[in-house]
């Protein structure tokens, strides 16, 4: 029962209206691809799903409220891309994590992460700064996986660098968490900067054998690197490593003293290429995610050579083939960055 999406998920929609009607929402925007489901099935769903309210009981959220809030989230995204990603429901701020995670477990955990991975694909293109509470990252589950060690050291080294690009979004928006004022002063950006850096540097340095490629081949008779991995969680994570780390060195103090030794991963071009090039990698319906198609578009931006450009475009369909969304709008957006429009 550790599968939260495959097994745990369409049980609660036996139980809560409003987790069935999400569900079925998101599932017809999906076909609507297809042509499978016409717009007027999907408009009845949405319509469904959006009018049954999400009660909040006590001091808590239910793992069938925060479903509801989070698929209702991803119709939202999925039916109206880059133009519905301005703003998320207005609850979601510190209150609604101290909610939601008043009675965590594993499986609210994995709910909420998804939330998480909706707001920073936002946040990718807006540069907007997001909410993300410090418990996630300790993981306050005190109970034991319903799965196996792997599934939690999976998810573990996945969640990880899901955080740390969000932090470094709200590093590249001036966002900083509070300090209490007995702390003394807080740290400058010199030190926050230095701080995820070495985060992101440990997390590369010290992933598991299941998270490192299976094949990376640099060559000049390509025009990304050609990076595969074993899994989706490893696509997702790496991906993630390469956008924080990308837009980490796109905003680097400059009172920040360089490096004795420059090296090419110290470069923002060499992440991006890494990202294009596991994207362009990516040809499973299931290891794509609306973060990574923003975490693409964020890459294209720096790509200059005609080529590369064509491949990421088409790269752009694959996408939209392959899982039913429409993101005919990152293909506007950067035809439009690149001066092609």
């Amino acid at each position: 029962m550790g599968q939260t999406f495959g097994l745990y998920v369409p049980r609660l929609a036996i139980e809560n209206a409003g987790v069935l009607h999400s569900l079925l929402a998101v599932a017809a925007i999906a076909q609507q691809a297809d042509t499978r489901t016409s717009f007027k099935d999907v408009e009845y769903l949405q319509s469904l799903a959006g009018s049954m309210p999400m009660h909040a009981e006590g001091i808590s959220l239910s793992d069938g409220d925060l479903v509801h809030l989070t698929l209702w989230t991803a119709c939202q995204f999925t039916s109206s891309i880059l133009d519905g990603w301005q703003d998320l429901p207005t609850m979601i701020g510190d209150s609604f994590w101290t909610m939601a995670l008043a009675e965590a477990t594993s499986k609210t955990i994995s709910i909420l992460s998804v939330l998480v991975r909706l707001e920073l694909a936002a946040a990718l293109v807006t540069g907007a700064p997001i909410s993300v509470p410090e418990q996630l990252h300790s993981n306050p589950i005190s109970q034991p996986w319903d799965s196996s060690t792997i599934a939690e050291t999976m998810f573990q080294y996945t969640i990880e660098p899901l955080l740390l690009c969000a932090k470094v979004v709200n590093f590249c928006a001036g966002s900083f968490p509070r300090q209490a004022p007995d702390l003394g002063a807080p740290p400058t950006p010199v030190h926050r900067w230095t701080v995820l850096s070495d985060a992101l540097g440990t997390w590369y340095a010290n992933r598991t054998q299941e998270f490192r490629p299976m094949v990376e081949i640099d060559g000049d008779e390509n025009l990304f690197p050609i990076i595969l991995f074993t899994n989706g969680a490893a696509v997702f994570a790496n991906q993630l490593y390469h956008t924080a780390m990308l837009l980490l060195l796109q905003n680097k103090p400059r009172t920040l003293q360089a490096a004795g030794k420059k090296s090419s991963s110290m470069s923002p071009l060499w992440h991006a290429q890494r990202v294009c090039g596991i994207a362009l990698n990516n040809d499973r319906r299931d290891t794509w995610d609306l973060c990574l198609v923003a975490s693409l578009y964020l890459a294209a931006q720096r790509m200059t050579y005609e080529p590369q450009q064509r491949a990421i475009l088409e790269c752009f369909e694959r996408v939209k083939a392959l899982t039913g969304w429409n993101v005919d709008g990152f293909s506007t957006k950067a035809r439009e960055d690149w001066g092609l429009m």
